[in-house]
């Protein structure tokens, strides 16, 4: 499974940190309209991500519970119903 390491901090200078990706990335910063539905499974975590009506990712992934920077193992799967997928999974899931 791919892997990335996720690291959350608090941005006190939004407009300084546009800068440092413009000038690291060589493009102007986008903002991303999407919405992470979560749902409870035995392991890991699952969320639907829907970027619009008709377009949207299944990622399942894993990684621990600690603070500061951490590895996570994912996969992916895209589909052209994010909404009717959340309601299967929402159905499916309820007893978890």
């Amino acid at each position: 499974m791919p892997n990335n390491i996720e690291v959350k901090a608090i941005a006190r200078n939004v407009s300084i940190l546009e800068s440092l990706s413009r000038n690291m990335s060589k493009t102007c910063p986008k903002i991303l309209h999407q919405e992470d539905v979560f749902f409870n499974v035995p392991h890991g975590r699952l969320k639907l991500r829907i970027v619009s009506p008709n377009k949207g990712e299944l990622i399942f992934y894993a990684r621990p519970d600690i603070t500061g920077p951490k590895q996570s193992t994912y996969c992916m799967s895209g589909t052209d119903d994010p909404i009717g997928l959340k309601e299967t999974l929402a159905k499916a899931l309820a007893g978890c």
